[in-house]
């Protein structure tokens, strides 16, 4: 699904700005709202590239406290982060 999500991304900003610069009715509605619409649609993409720094700083924690299992089941679901966020990267 995320997938699906970054592929239309792109289109989805750019129609977004199309109609910003086209269509006074869209404007208006857009400026009764407190929050952009650019970075609403941006969050999820920037959410997922967060997950693996907030792992790595987890598991120098586990690392630290000398628990040598969480340490590693934690190091085994990076490493499949890592992988997915690689594949969703390839568009």
């Amino acid at each position: 699904m995320y997938q699906k999500y970054r592929r239309n991304y792109e289109k989805a900003s750019t129609l977004h700005h199309k109609l910003k610069e086209s269509n006074q009715q869209y404007r208006e509605i857009l400026g009764r709202r407190r929050i952009e619409l650019d970075g609403l649609l941006l969050s999820p993409i920037q959410r997922i590239a967060k997950y693996p720094l907030l792992f790595k700083e987890l598991l120098k924690s586990a690392g630290k406290e000398g628990n040598a299992r969480v340490e590693k089941k934690m190091s085994v679901f990076l490493e499949g982060l890592q992988i997915a966020l690689e594949v969703v990267d390839m568009k």
